[in-house]
C-alpha cells in the first residue's frame, strides 16, 4: 500500500515536471525570450511594488480572518504568529503541489494549539469564504461572456464553480448534520476526530459576529488579487475597464491554479498569451505581464522565506518561541 502510494506520488511529480517543460517549450517557441525580458526590465517600478504590497496586505487580512475563526472555536493566537505561519507556508509551498500551503498551515497551527479540530474547522470555514467570493466572480465571468471568446476558459471557470459549490455544500452539511451522522463511522478514533471537527464547525457558526467579520474580510482579499493583476496590465499599457478585469482575472486564475505544472510555471504565461493577445497585446508583452505578476507572489513568498530562516522555531503547544534555536519549523 505504502509502495503504491509512493509510486503514484512520484508518477504525478514526474507528470507535472513534464507538463511544465512542455509549457515552457511552447512559450519559448512562440515568444522571443530576450524581448520579453527587455519589456520586463523596462516596466515601471510600481508594476512590481504595488502588487507585492497588495499581496502582503492580503496575507495580513488572511491572518486576521484565521484569528477571528480560531477565536470563535476557543483558540487564541496572536496575529503576528498567524501571519508568520501563512507566509512561511507560502514560501515552502513554492516547490510543493497545489494545496501544500494548506497542509503546512494545518500542521503548524495544530502544533501551536494542540487542537486539530478547531484549526481544521477554522481553515475550512476560511476557505469556504474564499470559495464563495471566487464562485461569485466566476459566475460573473461566465455571464460577462468569457466562454464565448475563450471556450476553454469558460469551461475551466464552470468546472471550478461547480467544484466550489460541492465544497460549500459539504462544509455546510457537516456543520449542520455532522455530529449525529458521523457517529456511524466504523472506526472509533475516526468517529471521535470527525465528530470533534463537526462540533468545532458548529462552534464557529454560533459566534455570528466573528463569522460575519471573517467572511466580510474575504471580499477585499479577492478584490486585492484582481487589483494587483489590473495594475500590472495598466503598467504595460493595457487599460482594461474594472468590470472586464473582475471577469477575466478570476477566470484566468481558474486555469493557472490547475495542479498540472510546478507552481503554475508555463501555464501562467500561456494563459496570459492566449487571453491578452485578443486585446491586441504582443505575445512577448503578455509573457512579461505574467512574469511581473508572478514576481509579486514570489516576493511575498520571499518574506516568508526570510522569516523561516531567521525567525527561530514556530511555537509548539506548551513551549514558547525561542528565536535563538535555529531555522523555522515545528519541533
Amino acid at each position: 500500500m505504502a509502495e503504491a502510494t509512493r509510486t503514484r506520488r512520484w508518477a504525478w511529480a514526474l507528470l507535472r515536471v513534464g507538463v511544465t517543460a512542455a509549457a515552457v517549450a511552447w512559450i519559448l517557441h512562440r515568444v522571443d525570450p530576450g524581448r520579453a525580458l527587455a519589456q520586463l526590465a523596462a516596466a515601471p517600478w510600481w508594476a512590481f511594488a504595488a502588487p507585492f504590497a497588495l499581496m502582503l496586505v492580503n496575507g495580513v487580512i488572511q491572518a486576521r480572518r484565521y484569528q477571528l475563526l480560531l477565536s470563535a472555536g476557543g483558540v487564541s493566537l496572536p496575529l503576528r504568529l498567524l501571519l508568520r505561519v501563512i507566509l512561511q507556508a507560502i514560501f515552502v509551498s513554492q516547490v510543493l503541489p497545489r494545496g501544500g500551503a494548506d497542509v503546512l498551515r494545518l500542521a503548524w497551527l495544530r502544533a501551536a494549539t494542540g487542537r486539530i479540530d478547531a484549526v481544521l474547522a477554522a481553515l475550512m470555514v476560511a476557505r469556504l469564504g474564499e470559495v464563495t467570493v471566487m464562485m461569485t466572480l466566476l459566475v460573473y465571468a461566465l455571464s460577462w461572456g468569457v466562454a464565448d471568446r475563450w471556450p476553454w476558459l469558460g469551461l475551466s471557470a464552470a468546472i471550478f464553480a461547480l467544484v466550489f459549490i460541492g465544497f460549500s455544500v459539504s462544509v455546510l452539511w457537516t456543520a449542520r448534520f455532522g455530529p449525529s451522522a458521523l457517529r456511524r463511522l466504523p472506526i472509533a478514533a475516526l468517529r471521535r476526530n470527525a465528530a470533534a471537527f463537526a462540533r468545532a464547525l458548529q462552534g464557529i457558526g454560533r459566534d455570528r459576529g466573528a463569522l460575519a467579520r471573517a467572511m466580510a474580510w474575504t471580499v477585499p482579499m479577492a478584490l486585492g488579487n484582481v487589483l494587483s493583476a489590473w495594475l500590472v496590465l495598466r503598467a504595460y499599457g493595457l487599460a482594461l475597464p474594472p468590470g472586464d478585469a473582475l471577469a477575466l482575472v478570476p477566470a484566468m486564475d481558474s486555469v493557472i491554479l490547475l495542479p498540472v505544472t510546478v507552481n503554475g510555471v508555463g501555464l501562467r504565461e500561456g494563459v496570459f498569451v492566449h487571453v491578452l493577445t485578443g486585446f491586441g497585446v504582443l505575445e512577448s508583452t503578455a509573457v512579461a505581464m505574467a512574469l511581473t505578476r508572478w514576481c509579486a507572489e514570489l516576493g511575498r513568498a520571499a518574506v516568508g522565506g526570510v522569516w523561516f530562516l531567521v525567525g527561530g522555531t514556530l511555537p509548539v503547544r506548551g513551549r514558547a518561541e525561542d528565536p535563538s534555536s535555529g531555522p523555522g519549523g515545528v519541533r
